[in-house]
Parts: structure tokens; sequence; C-alpha cells
């Protein structure tokens, strides 16, 4: 292993001291340099990771149930939209204007076929800034939306009805 001089040239290869924990003495010669190794490795990722982070992508969202303003706001410089498997945002964001000040859309979820069409029909109308809406969660689970695809295929006409409604696209079914 090298070491690196003040001016970031290489020097020549350093030897471990004496008075090392008796952890690092014990283990065989050749594999002394590994927690120096990974200690520069962690380092190195640290300080690259708030320039990959601070990038905001179309793509990126994440799936947590947000409940606060300042939970937006900390997710709001790497992510573009949330979900939270349910037909709406939390209670604590029902009047929050949460698309315009932070850059983070909500994107409602149906699990399955019971729910009521108006309803939903009109959180989306109130709720203009919202253009996806994830639907049929895993039909193939028992846990999650349990639909056979015949079930699946005569519950599509309901939300397609929907979004023509609303004007949201329709993203589903998730498949697991």
């Amino acid at each position: 292993m090298f070491a690196a001089s003040p001016e970031g040239t290489l020097c020549a290869p350093f030897t471990l001291k004496e008075d090392l924990p008796m952890t690092l003495q014990k283990l065989p010669a050749r594999f002394r340099h590994l927690p120096a190794l990974i200690l520069f490795a962690f380092t190195l990722g640290l300080s690259s990771a708030p320039a990959c982070a601070a990038e905001k992508s179309a793509k990126r969202g994440i799936a947590y149930d947000v409940a606060l303003p300042a939970d937006l706001s900390a997710l709001s410089s790497g992510v573009s939209w949330w979900y939270n498997w349910s037909p709406k945002a939390h209670y604590r964001l029902a009047s929050y204007d949460y698309a315009s000040t932070y850059s983070v859309d909500f994107i409602p979820m149906v699990w399955n076929d019971n729910l009521d069409d108006g309803q939903l029909k009109q959180y989306l109308l109130a709720h203009p800034s919202i253009h996806y809406l994830l639907v049929i969660n895993e039909p193939n689970l028992l846990d999650q939306a349990n639909l056979t695809p015949e079930a699946a295929a005569s519950f599509w006409p309901r939300l397609e009805q929907i979004a023509a409604q609303t004007g949201v696209k329709l993203v589903g079914p998730a498949m697991n």
C-alpha cells in the first residue's frame, strides 16, 4: 500500500506500526492493509454522496407515508413523487399545496375493486396536480389486491371511466 504526500503524490509503501490494536496485529500481513482500504473507500463514498443525492429526477420517487411538510422538505431535493399505498395523501397534508411548494407530486393508489368511485373522482378533481393513479397493487397476492385476472379485467373499465373523467393516467397493475 502507498501513502500520499501532502502534495498528493504517491510515496513509498508504508507498514502498520506495532502499537495497533491486537485485532490488527493478529491479521496475516497480507490483510493488514484492509482497514485502511475500507476507511478510504468509505470516505470516498461519503464525499461523493451529497452530489448524487442532490440530483433530482422525475423518475425518482419514494414509497412512504409522508405525513408532514418537513418530510417533503427533506425529500424534495432528490425525489419528484411519492405514494403511500392509499388513494389519498396523509390527512395532515390534506390542505397543503405540496406540489407547488416542494415540486413533489403525490400519486394515489387504488389497491383493488373495493373502492368508492365517486369519492375517488371527487378527490382527484379537487387535486388537479395529480396526474397519475396507481391501480391494482399486486393482484396475485392474498394480502394485497387479491384479484383474479377475470376480476381485474372487469374492474378495469371502472378505472378507465375515472381516468377519463379526471384526466389522470392509469399505471398498473403492479405485479410482484
